[in-house]
């Protein structure tokens, strides 16, 4: 979990429905809620990498994933 001044960000894995679950598919997404526990936004992830840092002003995420040449990290705006 990470926060700022405004939003609380809870990154979650699992299945987020039922055929997620029959699928056995798991997913990432970070939620995105206001102090009072209001929901703000939700942000699925890719399926490819696994550690979804949030940076500290909590304007950006950071995907980092394995190649075949080492590794990948990108960065993705949150936009809120």
């Amino acid at each position: 979990m990470y926060s700022n001044k405004k939003y609380l960000f809870c990154i979650v894995d699992g299945y987020f429905s039922e055929e997620d679950k029959l699928n056995k598919k798991r997913k990432s997404a970070i939620f995105v809620f206001d102090w009072d526990l209001n929901p703000i936004k939700r942000y699925n992830l890719p399926d490819k990498g696994r550690l979804y840092p949030i940076s500290n002003d909590c304007k950006h995420v950071y995907e980092y994933s394995k190649t075949e040449n080492g590794f990948a990290l990108s960065r993705a705006a949150l936009n809120i």
